[in-house]
């Protein structure tokens, strides 16, 4: 992105002094890329990347250098949770962290079950459902 909007910013300084742009041309200019960037940015969901990423790239190591930081994910937001608990099998937890997960999930299903509808949100409804079909499934067996 930074890289993106610096040639941006090269290019746009180029044409100011070949074709003689006043300074109010490259501010413009630069502002509305920088604009377009942030909207950009924006429509990417980036915890659930994250989450996703660093389980995957996780999957990949070799034995000897198997590492993630567990901690980490578990401060992400209260979306990525279904993913946490979807590979919690493969994923390094000791108990503490195993508490903390299960911990975070049962407050998570509560607080959301108190809210109204002005609070609702897609992501955080297919995680509730996605986080209750998982219990249920659980409460079966």
């Amino acid at each position: 992105m930074f890289l993106c909007l610096t040639l941006v910013g090269l290019i746009t300084l180029l044409l100011k002094i070949k074709d003689k742009k006043t300074s109010y041309f490259l501010l413009k200019v630069n502002g509305w890329a920088v604009y377009t960037m942030l909207i950009l940015m924006s429509l990417v969901d980036w915890d659930i990347l994250i989450v996703t990423h660093n389980i995957e790239h996780y999957k990949q190591l070799s034995n000897k250098r198997k590492e993630i930081d567990i901690a980490f994910l578990l401060l992400m937001a209260d979306k990525t949770l279904p993913i946490l608990q979807a590979h919690r099998k493969e994923l390094p937890l000791t108990p503490e962290d195993s508490q903390k997960l299960a911990m975070r999930i049962h407050y998570f299903l509560k607080t959301q079950a108190k809210y109204s509808f002005w609070s609702w949100t897609y992501e955080e409804e297919q995680a509730v459902l996605s986080l209750r079909k998982d219990l249920y499934k659980v409460e079966i067996k």
